[in-house]
């Protein structure tokens, strides 16, 4: 029975997962698809719990299902990140005109990224500020329990580091390996390649234009095939938000999520 069950719920999934295919067939705005299946998940994850419950069979072996559609959406857009990055960066060096432009392109794509990690770990500190939040009261998945060991062991790896040491561990001594984003600074790492990649072919350009004319002609292409793979990867958004919050809310206790909804109560005292 339970097996059959199963096949129901994964079933019925399927079919809203083609409803939205259809809906994109027909050209429908994309803001619009992709808040409909913001909606469509909470709805249909929330009957979920409410008739198996949390804990179900049916339930656990379901999102077995429905997870691997969230989880590779979210891996295709973590398998973007490092090449929009390297071709982003090598790019804007390829069309540059004039070589006096490099210290600004460097200055501007380091402090971007830098600042932006800043604010990012400020809105944080803020948050936890704010809403009083205690972690050790959110530790109760496993996936929460696996991100903490995560965090814990990179943490453990910089601790005992001086700044010194720290700014050199940016530096990427195996660039395949921060391709693959091995490093908790392998971002890092790919920004500090590609501007030497930059710099390099601005040199060529000086000394043998028609070979750096072949790179920057092989990097635009390069550039032009990465943007139309973001553009597919972002085309799945509707169904990668559909299984998320199908995930979320049928795998969740209604008790937890109402008390997460609590903590907006200080932020309408602000």
């Amino acid at each position: 029975m339970t097996n059959l069950l199963t096949i129901i719920v994964v079933l019925l999934f399927a079919a809203l997962i083609y409803g939205f295919y259809l809906l994109q067939k027909r050209h429908l705005k994309f803001s619009t698809r992709v808040f409909a299946a913001l909606f469509v998940g909470i709805v249909f994850g929330g009957v979920l719990q409410l008739i198996f419950g949390t804990g179900s069979d049916v339930v656990t072996q379901a999102l077995d299902w429905i997870t691997m559609v969230g989880s590779g959406y979210v891996a295709l857009l973590q398998m973007l990140i490092m090449p929009l990055i390297f071709v982003s960066i090598v790019g804007a060096f390829t069309k540059m005109k004039e070589s006096e432009k490099i210290k600004k392109i460097s200055f501007t794509v380091l402090a971007t990224l830098l600042g932006t990690t800043a604010i990012a770990a400020l809105i944080g500190i803020v948050m936890v500020m704010v809403f009083g939040l205690d972690g050790a009261s959110f530790t109760e998945g496993a996936t929460e329990t696996a991100r903490i060991a995560e965090l814990a062991e990179r943490s453990t790896q910089v601790q005992d580091l001086s700044i010194p040491q720290q700014i050199v561990s940016f530096i990427p001594s195996n660039v395949f390996a921060d391709f693959a984003g091995t490093r908790s600074t392998s971002t890092i790492g790919v920004v500090i390649f590609s501007a030497f990649v930059g710099i390099a072919f601005l040199g060529v350009k000086r000394k043998s234009p028609k070979e750096a004319e072949t790179f920057a002609n092989l990097m635009d292409s390069l550039y032009k095939i990465v943007m139309r793979i973001v553009t597919l990867v972002l085309r799945l958004t509707p169904y990668g938000v559909l299984a998320l919050m199908t995930n979320v809310l049928a795998s969740s206790d209604f008790e937890a999520i109402l008390n997460l909804g609590n903590l907006s109560s200080p932020l309408m005292r602000l």
